[in-house]
């Protein structure tokens, strides 16, 4: 979702169905060495990083931290995040900026 490319965009470029990608993404089967290879080459990243929580191995630096790449997980919030991230007017991304944060914090829980 990071990079833009769907499910089914990734299973053509692999030569599999986007159900595969599905199951790979919710952990149903497991992703071979090979396999992992070519989405790292599609991804444009060393495979490396698909291993950032390994201890002292190459990827212990991650590209993205474990607590954002959990955020990116969830569609919703990529959606929110490219549709602000479109929004010119500072002014406007100030005050929407502010509604969520009063929304997350509680305070718009009763409105």
């Amino acid at each position: 979702m990071t990079l833009g490319i769907f499910q089914e965009t990734l299973g053509k470029s692999l030569g599999i169905s986007f159900q595969q990608i599905q199951k790979y993404e919710k952990g149903t089967n497991r992703v071979s060495a090979g396999r992992l290879w070519e989405i790292a080459k599609l991804f444009n990243t060393p495979i490396s990083w698909f291993f950032g929580e390994i201890p002292g191995g190459e990827g212990a630096k991650t590209i993205v931290s474990h607590a954002t790449h959990d955020i990116l997980r969830d569609a919703a919030t990529v959606r929110l995040a490219r549709a602000f991230g479109s929004i010119r007017d500072a002014r406007l991304r100030g005050c929407l900026l502010s509604s969520v944060d009063a929304l997350a914090n509680g305070e718009g829980a009763n409105a």
